[in-house]
């Protein structure tokens, strides 16, 4: 019975010494989108398993999206769980968020008389076009430029 306590011990200290931690990061991203020529649906955003490099962006898990109801989006997103997220906010900026060079945005309409059909317009941000702050709380807030359809 001493030696079932002793290595069950032993495991519960390796398991503590040797895991690796993970961390989920709440973030926002708000922008623009304007269109003086159709009716903007919704606009994908690259996920955080995107930009560090375990999904693509076509893949279903790597975009977030956001149904747009006027020109003004900002909406908060979770990260997916890693360790890439238990740093400080500007580690996080710096290894995560600016690790692609380009942000791959797509933007679709709801064509007209055909419901359920969408049009998708695609287009990249320039890393260094998107503004990233950092609250008081150490919240992450990532700004696109004005986009125009």
């Amino acid at each position: 019975m001493k030696k079932l306590i002793i290595i069950l011990i032993l495991v519960l200290i390796s398991q503590l010494s040797f895991s690796q931690a993970c961390c989920v990061l709440d973030f926002k991203i708000s922008g623009k989108v304007t269109s003086d020529k159709i009716k903007l649906d919704r606009i994908y955003l690259p996920s955080t398993t995107f930009l560090v490099g375990y999904d693509k962006f076509d893949s279903q898990t790597g975009f977030y999206y956001v149904e747009l109801g006027s020109d003004l989006f900002s909406t908060k997103f979770r990260s997916h769980l890693s360790s890439d997220f238990c740093m400080n906010a500007e580690l996080i900026i710096e290894r995560v968020f600016k690790k692609v060079k380009k942000y791959p945005i797509r933007i679709t309409e709801e064509k007209r008389d055909h419901a359920g059909e969408f049009k998708s317009y695609e287009l990249e941000i320039p890393t260094e076009q998107i503004e990233f702050l950092i609250n008081e709380n150490e919240e992450i807030e990532i700004v696109l430029p004005e986009i125009k359809i």
